[in-house]
């Protein structure tokens, strides 16, 4: 598993760079690179879910963002 890998692949799928744009798939890049301890991912995750729906995962968005800064 390589943290920095998935998290070009969220990248890639978040702005649809050579792939068809899907958060739903980028935040699931994001959030395993995340749970693999990648810092950037777990803010990149956040900036997703806020793309998604800010107001129904606004208690997720501020977690997410809080961990990043650990």
């Amino acid at each position: 598993k390589n943290a920095v890998g998935m998290t070009g692949l969220g990248l890639m799928y978040w702005k649809g760079v050579e792939v068809v744009k899907d958060l739903e798939e980028a935040l699931k890049y994001f959030k395993h690179a995340s749970d693999l301890g990648h810092p950037e991912a777990t803010y990149y995750a956040g900036k997703v879910l806020s793309e998604i729906d800010s107001v129904a995962n606004e208690d997720k968005i501020f977690t997410t963002h809080l961990a990043a800064m650990k």
